[in-house]
């Protein structure tokens, strides 16, 4: 039966050529007998455009719900159930959030399980609303995202407050949280998801880092592109291997004294001028200073596991203070004013970048083929 024969039934039982029983009777046969899924989805929308009372209704939809083998329609049904049998919806609601894997079609996903948790939220009723937590998503401006393999992404969506993300505080199994690319101002409304291990607040508008000290697990934590101009509220992510602050407004170093376990620290494109306080980081493996302000190499005399040093763009004169970076293997001094040429007299060193400093292109020519065991590179 095509579908256009169901919406002409449908339409003889709206012009009464036809009455209810005989038009109900034909749709749910369909349902029930159909192969052709997209037909029996079409007949299922067009039964549950009349008010459905009956106990029979009723016991069909929630045949569907817990027995079919279409999502789709499962979904269909659970709606149409909420919608017209909100006394009897929460225990076959309840089984089929809990027992079946429903998959995410999308983020703003109009049929499947997206489409039951909207309906649920249309109802004024505690107990109906007491299933929204058996699966875990947020709900932001009409929309619902639900966790992917322990992330949660919410990025480019104009959010310029985190609190208004609504189920966001009860994600407290979550491990990855992506806000990226948003308004964010202020971060607030973090505190309940101690479990979070990556936290993405790239390019937003963020002007202070706060309300982060409950997250002691976090691991990684990316914050470039703010207007970040202070290191600070850092002090309880002792568990925290990767930092990112590139592109902001910060001026000093300082504040990651508890940050003991840092093995990868971003500072480009800052105004910091002086190397200091990271003598506490003897795990630093990666460090990265590129396009700041910074005209003398110091403050890295304790940082015995330093591999990678980058140093670009600067207003570095002199080839300095690196006699203790027994372990370093690359070393970025590009586009800086330098004019004296130096071996560093580093045994692992192989990438040693000296290009566009106040060095004559043919003494630094004669150093590279002296010193083979560099590896040159512009730029890296």
């Amino acid at each position: 039966m095509p579908i256009l024969k169901i919406k002409q039934i449908f339409e003889s039982f709206l012009t009464g050529d036809i009455d209810k029983s005989s038009m109900l009777s034909y749709i749910i046969f369909l349902i029930e007998k159909s192969n052709n899924d997209n037909l029996r989805i079409e007949a299922l929308k067009l039964l549950c455009k009349t008010p459905l009372q009956s106990e029979l209704s009723f016991k069909f939809l929630e045949n569907l719900l817990i027995s079919d083998e279409n999502y789709i329609i499962k979904a269909y049904a659970a709606k149409y159930i909420i919608k017209n049998f909100p006394n009897k919806a929460f225990s076959p609601l309840k089984w089929a959030l809990r027992s079946l894997e429903w998959p995410v079609l999308n983020s703003n996903e109009n049929v499947g399980l997206g489409s039951i948790l909207k309906e649920i939220r249309t109802k004024d009723d505690v107990n109906l609303n007491s299933l929204l937590k058996l699966k875990e998503h947020v709900f932001y401006k009409d929309k619902i995202f639900f966790l992917n393999n322990g992330l949660l992404n919410l990025k480019n969506l104009g959010i310029n407050d985190i609190r208004e993300i609504e189920g966001i505080e009860n994600l407290t199994k979550l491990n990855e949280l992506n806000l990226s690319g948003n308004n964010i101002k202020r971060i607030k409304g973090l505190e309940n998801l101690t479990k979070l291990k990556k936290l993405n607040l790239s390019s937003n508008k963020i002007k202070e880092i706060e309300g982060l000290k409950t997250l002691t697990n976090l691991n990684q934590l990316y914050l470039y592109n703010n207007n970040i101009n202070e290191i600070k509220g850092l002090e309880n992510l002792i568990n925290l291997h990767y930092l990112n602050l590139d592109k902001n407004q910060i001026t000093e170093i300082k504040d990651l004294n508890n940050n003991i376990n840092l093995t990868t620290l971003y500072l480009n494109d800052n105004s910091i001028s002086k190397i200091k306080n990271l003598d506490s980081l003897q795990e630093l493996y990666f460090l990265a200073l590129n396009d700041n302000a910074i005209s003398t190499i110091e403050g890295l005399n304790k940082l015995n596991n330093l591999r990678i040093l980058q140093l670009a763009n600067n207003k570095i004169q002199k080839i300095e203070g690196l006699d203790n970076l027994k372990k370093l293997t690359n070393l970025n001094l590009y586009n800086n004013l330098i004019t004296q040429l130096k071996d560093p007299n580093l045994p692992n060193l192989y990438f040693f970048s000296l290009d566009n400093n106040k060095i004559p292109k043919l003494q630094l020519k004669e150093f590279y083929q002296k010193h083979r065991k560099f590896r040159y590179f512009h730029y890296f």
